[in-house]
């Protein structure tokens, strides 16, 4: 072959690589990993929705609404933190006293926090016990603590979703941006 044919077959060859990454790729992406390419785009309209509200009610009502809907969660628990005190206030008007260190924890880890892996998980053994009471005191499978300027402001609890499957991780990463793209809003 001469080299005029050599660069054309390359330059072809180039241009049919080029199409499969930009259309065809996508295109399998979204068939075989449709439920992650569907929380990508909840992700997406997410991140365009909270420019626009006005609140911090409105930011959790879109936050909860979005996790109703695409992750089957039932209900939501949000414990503000009582300023004066620093405890949370619960359901029952009661207050929630956190340890320092369960507060440094949800500070430095700031992602979801997921029972069943608190009870199997070596990082935790030091608090698990203090860990699964307020699992239990709260009855919920999830804690999800909000912070800002590096206090914890709010603690989002979430019992069993309708689905009794566990989060996958592409479902637990998903919750941890929803909660990243909050401050880029």
């Amino acid at each position: 072959l001469g080299m005029n044919q050599l660069v054309l077959i390359a330059l072809c060859w180039f241009a049919v690589n080029y199409l499969y990454i930009l259309k065809v790729q996508p295109f399998i992406n979204q068939l075989f990993n449709k439920r992650k390419y569907n929380l990508q785009l909840v992700e997406s309209q997410f991140i365009e929705n909270i420019a626009h509200l006005k609140s911090y009610e409105d930011l959790v009502r879109e936050f909860t609404d979005i996790l109703r809907k695409t992750l089957s969660f039932t209900d939501f628990y949000i414990m503000r933190r009582n300023e004066e005190s620093g405890n949370y206030v619960l359901k029952s008007g009661e207050f929630l006293n956190l340890s320092d260190y369960i507060q440094s924890l949800f500070l430095k880890n700031n992602d979801l926090m997921n029972k069943s892996l608190v009870e199997t998980d070596p990082l935790y053994s030091p608090v698990r016990n203090e860990l699964l009471g307020i699992f239990t005191h709260l009855n919920c499978e999830f804690i999800l603590p909000f912070i800002h300027n590096e206090k914890i402001i709010v603690i989002l609890t979430m019992p069993e979703r309708k689905n009794p499957k566990q989060l996958t991780l592409d479902e637990m990463h998903f919750v941890n941006n929803l909660k990243k793209d909050r401050k880029r809003g």
